[in-house]
């Protein structure tokens, strides 16, 4: 019933992301993956006739506050950043995943009307952007 692609890593037990792939919808020679970040970051690609589908499964380190960590999830960003600079314009691209950040409410796109938070101080200007009321107008 289904693909499925499952990375981890040697570091850290929390390490890992599961794509689940629908075996109707596609065969198994036409998915791709590479890992980017280990246990963090997997580029996904679902070859079609016409056009791919990229799919970044991502899984950001928790933030704990300590100066260690905030190194690790600083580098997520970057990788992150770097990776979506390189993927193919034609493609079709989906980006999910636990960013373990903190964004404000955005009806209907993000949280509710009932929890308001304050933007984490590391969550990037991209993903803020992604959310912002304006690209909905």
């Amino acid at each position: 019933m289904w693909h499925h692609v499952h990375t981890g890593s040697n570091q850290d037990r929390s390490d890992g992301i599961l794509f689940l792939i629908r075996r109707s919808w596609c065969s198994p020679d036409q998915i791709g993956f590479a890992e980017v970040l280990a246990g963090r970051i997997g580029h996904l690609r679902i070859h079609f006739r016409q056009r791919s589908l990229d799919i970044l499964g991502c899984y950001q380190y928790a933030d704990d506050h300590t100066s260690q960590r905030q190194d690790k999830r600083h580098e997520f960003w970057k990788c992150l950043d770097r990776h979506i600079a390189v993927l193919p314009n034609r493609n079709s691209v989906l980006i999910a995943g636990d960013f373990n950040c903190s964004l404000p409410s955005c009806s209907p796109h993000v949280g509710t009307s009932f929890y308001l938070a304050t933007i984490s101080a590391d969550c990037p200007q991209q993903l803020e952007r992604a959310v912002s009321p304006n690209i909905y107008k």
